[in-house]
C-alpha cells in the first residue's frame, strides 16, 4: 500500500535538505545511497527517504485509517528529508529491501549475547553478517558452561575454483545451502563441508564445524575437516538483496584456519580469551556488502587477568591484531575498591582499554541486564536487540530561539519509527521472542551541544534540564500510547544517547552529547579511490590528497563552522563527566554513550570522580585529549580567518549526485569506511 503520492514527492525531487551540512552529499552518497539496478544509478536522497518511510509505515498494525497513515507518512517524510528526524543508519541503507524482510535482524543496530553455549557463536556470526553490532559476554562462569572441545583436529581448505563441480558433492543443485558428509575411520572422522553461497550457508558451515569439534568421540582420536568453497561467488560480484559486493571466500577460509588453530591449542577446554579470539576472528572476516561492518564489545570478569591484559601492547608486538575488532570492558557487580578503579585507569592511559560496565547500575534501570551493545548505550538481556532513532536538536534552534513544539513532534515521530520496527520478525526464533518481549527503543539526539551553544545555555542549566526532561517524557508517553494503539507490549526502555558519528555528518552537527571539535575546523573523510564519489569530489575541486595510511584511498578536506564557544580540547574533563551525569539523570533510560577526553593533569581527578559517582555510571569511555600532531587527522582546528579563506574557495556540492552518476559504472567498490573518534576506544562502532 503506497502512502506517498507522486504529487507530494515531486515537491522534494532534486531539492537539498534544509538542514544539510557541507558533509551531507559526500557522506550520503558514500554510505547510504543504494545502487538501483533498473535505473543504472544510485538513489537520490528523496528516493532513499521514500523507501524508508514506506517501509516504516508498512510495519504498522492498528486501527488507523488510510488517510491518517498518509498524513503521518507525509509528516515523517518531511522530517527525515530535512534531517530533523533520522531512523537508524542501517534503515537508511537496507530498510525496505528484500534483505530487511528476510532477515529482520538486519534492521537492528544493537544486540547482546552470553557465550555460555556453542550455538551462541553461530548466532554471533549471523548477526554480524546482517550488519548488526554484537556485545558478547565471556565471564569465567559463562565460558565454563561451554562443552569440551577436541584438541586433535585438522583442517584442509581446498583451492578455490569457482564454478567447478564439487568432487565430493556431484549431486548438488542448490548453491545457497551448505552440505556436509562424514566418513568414519578407525582413528579419524573426516568431515567434508561444501560451503554454499548465502549468508545462511556461511552460518550453517560454522555451526557444522562447531558441532563436530564439541561432539564426544571417545572411539576416535582425530576430527579432520575438508572444506570446499567453489559455490561461493567470486569477490566483486554484486549482492542484489543487501547491496554492495561479495567478498569472495578467502576471508571465510582464513576464519576457519584461525578457529581450528585455537581449538588445537586449547587442551580440550576453551578459555575466556580463546572465546574472545574466536569471536574476534569471526568479526575480522565478516564483510557485509563488500565493506567491513563488524562491531563488537567483549565483557569479561573483573578478576580475569588474561582477559584484562588481552590487548596489552597489541600494536607494539604486532600480534593478535584480531583483538582490535572489539572494545573490551570488565564487568563490575558494584562499587570496586579505589585501587581497582586506579588499576583500570592505568590500563586506559597506557592502552585505551579495558573499560568497565557497571551491571548493578544497569540493573537498576532495567531487569535482566546481561550486556550492552558495542557503543554501550543500550542495556540488553541475553539475545536482546534494539533499534535506534535520532532527532537533530540543532534543527529546532532558529535565531537563538528553541522550537519546543517542533522538537516534541519530532521525538514523537522518532519514537513511532522505533515502535513499528519492533514488529519485524527476526530469523532466530529465540532472539525474536526476546525482542518482542522487551520491545526496546533507543530514541537518541544529536547536535545537543551545538544547540545549547546556539541558545547560550549550559547543559546543566534549569533551561536545559527542563528541555531534556520534556523530551524524555514526550518519548516515553508516545511509546506507551503508540504501543497501546498497536496492541503490543509497552517498550521496556525508550531513550538513550548514541555516538551519532556518521548520521551527525549529514546535518554536520556535534555528535551525540559530545561538543563540536572546535568553533572552526577542517573535517577530513576518506573515500576509496575507485568510488565514483571520489572521482566526482575531485572533479568539483574539493581539496584532496592520497591517504598516507592506505594507498587506495583519498583524503578529502572540508571547512566546518560550528556554534561551539570553545574547542573540545579546552573543555575540562570534569565538565564532560558532569554532562554525562546530567544526561543520565534527566533524559536517558538506557545509557549515554560518550568518550571523555582527559588532559595529562586530569587523570587523577577523573579517577576520584568515577569512584565517587560509580553508582550513577553504567559505562563510559576515556581517551587522552585530541592532538593535531599527526598528519591527516579527522579533525584539525583552524582560525576564523583560515575558515573564511577556505570557505571562499570551496566548491558548491549541489551537483555532486548527478556527477557521481556520470562516473558510475556499477555497484560500490570495496572499502573500509573511517570510524568516528566518538565511537569509543577501538573505534569499532557501527559506521552506518
Amino acid at each position: 500500500m503506497k502512502l506517498l503520492s507522486d504529487s507530494f514527492l515531486a515537491k522534494y525531487r532534486h531539492q537539498t535538505p534544509k538542514n544539510a551540512g557541507v558533509l551531507f552529499y559526500p557522506v550520503y552518497l558514500r554510505t547510504y545511497s543504494r545502487w538501483l539496478e533498473d535505473k543504472q544509478r544510485r538513489e537520490r536522497w528523496d528516493e532513499t527517504v521514500e523507501r524508508v518511510v514506506e517501509y516504516s509505515l508498512s510495519l504498522y498494525q492498528g486501527p488507523a485509517q488510510r488517510a491518517e497513515l498518509e498524513a503521518e507518512a507525509e509528516l515523517l517524510y518531511d522530517h527525515i528529508f530535512n534531517l530533523k528526524v533520522l531512523p537508524a543508519g542501517r534503515t537508511l541503507w537496507v530498510g525496505g529491501t528484500e534483505s530487511s524482510r528476510k532477515f529482520g535482524e538486519s534492521q537492528f543496530n544493537c544486540s547482546a549475547l552470553v557465550v555460555d553455549d556453542i550455538e551462541s557463536i553461530g548466532d554471533l556470526f549471523q548477526l554480524l553478517l546482517c550488519g548488526c553490532g554484537v556485545g558478547f559476554r565471556v565471564l569465567k562462569e559463562d565460558v565454563a558452561k561451554l562443552p569440551a572441545v577436541h584438541s586433535c583436529v585438522g583442517l584442509m581448505n581446498y583451492d578455490y575454483r569457482h564454478g567447478e563441480d564439487e568432487h565430493m558433492f556431484p549431486e548438488l543443485t542448490c548453491k545457497e545451502r551448505t552440505f556436509a558428509t562424514v566418513q568414519y575411520h578407525p582413528s579419524q572422522v573426516d568431515v567434508h563441508i561444501s560451503v554454499g553461497d548465502s549468508r545462511e550457508a556461511w552460518v550453517e558451515a560454522l555451526r557444522i564445524f562447531l558441532s563436530w569439534v564439541t561432539t564426544k568421540l571417545e572411539d576416535w582420536r582425530r576430527v579432520q575437516f575438508f572444506m570446499t568453497y567453489n559455490r561461493v561467488r567470486p569477490k566483486g560480484s554484486r549482492i542484489q538483496s543487501f547491496g554492495g559486493q561479495a567478498p569472495g571466500p578467502h576471508g571465510l577460509m582464513e576464519m576457519f584456519d584461525n578457529l581450528t588453530s585455537i581449538v588445537e591449542r586449547s587442551g580440550g577446554r576453551l578459555s575466556t580469551v580463546d572465546v574472545l579470539d574466536i569471536c574476534n576472528f569471526i568479526a575480522k572476516n565478516v564483510i557485509v556488502g563488500g565493506t567491513r561492518r563488524s562491531s563488537q564489545i567483549a565483557l569479561g570478569s573483573a578478576d580475569d587477568l588474561e582477559f584484562i591484559e588481552a590487548k596489552k601492547g597489541l600494536w607494539v608486538a604486532k600480534k593478535n591484531l584480531q583483538r582490535t575488532m572489539s572494545n573490551n570492558s570488565v564487568v563490575f557487580e558494584g562499587r570496586p575498591e579505589f585501587s581497582k578503579v586506579r588499576e583500570i585507569f592505568e590500563g586506559i592511559k597506557n592502552n585505551g582499554e579495558p573499560g568497565f560496565f557497571n551491571i548493578k547500575a544497569a540493573n537498576e534501570r532495567r531487569p535482566n541486564v546481561s550486556g550492552i551493545n558495542p557503543c554501550a548505550e543500550i542495556l540488553l538481556s541475553d539475545k536482546g536487540f534494539c533499534n535506534l532513532t535520532t532527532i537533530n536538536l540543532m534543527a529546532f534552534v532558529e535565531d537563538g530561539i528553541f522550537n519546543f513544539h517542533g522538537a516534541a513532534q519530532a521525538i514523537s515521530l522518532a519514537t513511532r519509527i522505533g515502535c513499528r520496527m519492533t514488529n519485524v520478525t527476526v530469523s532466530l526464533p529465540e532472539w525474536d521472542k526476546v525482542q518482542k518481549r522487551d520491545r526496546l527503543l533507543g530514541v537518541s539526539m544529536t547536535g545537543i551541544m551545538d544547540a545549547f551553544d546556539a541558545l547560550g545555555v549550559e547543559f546543566d542549566s534549569p533551561y536545559a534540564i527542563n528541555l531534556l526532561a520534556m523530551l524524555r517524557n514526550e518519548a516515553n508517553d508516545e511509546a506507551a500510547k503508540y504501543a497501546y494503539e498497536m496492541r503490543i507490549p509497552c517498550p521496556l526502555l525508550v531513550t538513550a544517547i548514541k555516538p551519532e558519528g556518521t548520521l551527525s555528518q549529514l546535518p554536520t552537527v556535534s555528535s551525540g552529547l559530545h561538543r563540536a571539535y572546535a568553533p572552526y575546523f577542517i573535517r577530513r573523510i576518506r573515500v576509496s579511490a575507485m568510488d565514483p564519489v571520489c572521482k566526482a569530489l575531485q572533479k568539483l575541486g574539493v581539496p584532496n590528497e592520497p591517504d598516507q595510511g592506505k594507498a587506495e584511498r583519498i583524503v578529502f578536506s572540508f571547512p566546518i563552522k560550528t556554534e561551539a564557544s570553545i574547542s573540545a580540547n579546552e573543555e575540562p574533563a570534569r565538565r564532560q563527566f558532569e554532562r554525562y551525569l546530567a544526561m543520565m539523570e534527566h533524559y536517558v533510560d538506557h545509557n549515554a554513550s560518550c568518550t571523555l577526553t582527559i588532559g595529562d593533569n586530569e587523570w587523577e581527578e577523573m579517577e576520584n570522580l568515577v569512584y565517587d559517582n560509580f553508582d550513577k555510571i553504567v559505562a563510559c569511555a576515556f581517551l587522552p585529549k585530541y592532538t593535531d600532531a599527526f598528519p591527516q587527522m579527522p579533525y584539525e582546528e583552524i582560525t576564523k580567518e583560515q575558515y573564511e579563506e577556505f570557505q571562499a574557495q570551496f566548491p558548491n556540492l549541489d551537483s555532486l549526485p548527478d556527477l557521481v552518476n556520470s562516473f558510475e559504472v556499477g555497484e560500490l567498490k570495496e572499502e573500509e569506511l573511517e570510524v568516528d573518534p566518538a565511537c569509543g576506544v577501538s573505534g569499532q562502532c557501527p559506521v552506518r
